[in-house]
């Protein structure tokens, strides 16, 4: 029969690796294209501006060109070469003679150009050289980049320092924690075998002590008895009771086999019938179903460990085993109940 460990538990470095490091490099991609977008508007609004500007100095220049006014041209450039992204700026006539100029111009200046127009005749050129300011967006790219790695280092400290648990509830094998998530209309059965139990009256009173104390309802079944469990951590109570149940006849050096089987579900007879089966496929085991499984939680004392199980009789993957690893405390236990 071949058995495989189950999928142990992530520690907090491949919990970075494997969560955080995906979601940084989205956040950090979703930073870049936000930088890169509030970007390209500015580009998009500073060009619509000099456009404006340029159409308004065009206006204004008409009576000065027309009267060769070149004084007040030039003072006109240089009061519009004085916005940020303006370099330079000329005026030429009709014929092409430069009448006014500021600046002077490289091959890098983004040039625009405006006809000044008299009634309905060209009497002149205006033309502007401007360039982007890119420290604004430089600026703008540092701190957003600054802050996304102060966050970022903030929460890789948290996680890997700090109880993962506490701030993101998130579990790697996708079990779900029984006591937060169980429905109040399921139960848990746990069959055991005729042959597990003693007929004594000093048996039974330890059976009914051991129901007591993990809250389970025995119901006597045809050869199988039948041990109810309800409520929140209903998955380890059925598992650590079935263990102290294997314990106690130990104890008592009794020879039958230990054979039981643990499901969970909505459906009660259909629960019951089931793990009525895994106790009837056992072999000195302790079977439970994938759902069961799916709703346990390790205990705190490392009592048991679950294994994944194939068999012949049941499909792959949904058929585990419970394996006793520190059986200290339930031997306390029953010390202390037998007392």
């Amino acid at each position: 029969m071949m058995m495989r460990l189950l999928p142990p538990e992530s520690s907090r470095t491949q919990f970075i690796v494997a969560i955080l490091v995906p979601a940084l490099t989205i956040s950090l991609l979703v930073t870049l294209f936000t930088v890169s977008f509030a970007q390209s508007i500015i580009k998009k609004e500073t060009l619509r501006f000099a456009n404006a500007l340029t159409e308004q100095a065009a206006i204004t220049s008409v009576e000065y060109l027309i009267n060769g006014d070149g004084l007040s041209l030039n003072i006109i450039l240089r009061r519009l070469c004085s916005e940020g992204d303006f370099k330079t700026a000329k005026i030429d006539d009709s014929n092409g003679d430069v009448i006014a100029r500021v600046g002077t111009p490289k091959a890098s200046h983004l040039k625009i150009t405006k006809d000044i127009i008299f009634k309905t005749s060209v009497i002149g050129h205006l033309e502007i050289g401007f360039s982007f300011d890119d420290s604004f967006a430089f600026e703008l790219l540092a701190k957003a980049l600054i802050t996304f790695f102060i966050l970022s280092s903030s929460f890789i400290i948290m996680c890997r320092f700090g109880d993962v648990a506490k701030f993101i509830p998130l579990n790697i094998v996708g079990r779900k924690k029984s006591q937060q998530n169980f429905s109040p209309r399921e139960v848990c059965y746990l069959v055991l075998k005729e042959n597990n139990f003693d007929s004594s009256s000093n048996y039974s009173n330890l059976i009914s002590k051991l129901c007591d104390m993990h809250s389970g309802e025995r119901q006597p079944h045809g050869k199988d008895t039948v041990i109810s469990f309800q409520g929140s951590g209903l998955i380890e109570r059925s598992i650590t009771f079935a263990l102290h149940v294997k314990a106690l006849n130990e104890r008592l050096c009794r020879a039958s086999t230990f054979e039981g089987g643990i499901d969970v579900g909505e459906d009660i007879e259909a629960t019951r019938k089931h793990a009525a089966y895994l106790a009837g496929i056992s072999k000195n085991q302790l079977l439970i179903s994938h759902r069961a499984c799916r709703q346990c939680q390790a205990p705190e004392n490392k009592a048991f460990q679950l294994k994944v199980i194939n068999h012949t009789l049941i499909e792959e993957d949904e058929l585990f085993v419970v394996e006793e690893q520190d059986s200290s405390a339930i031997k306390k236990t029953l010390r202390a109940l037998s007392a």
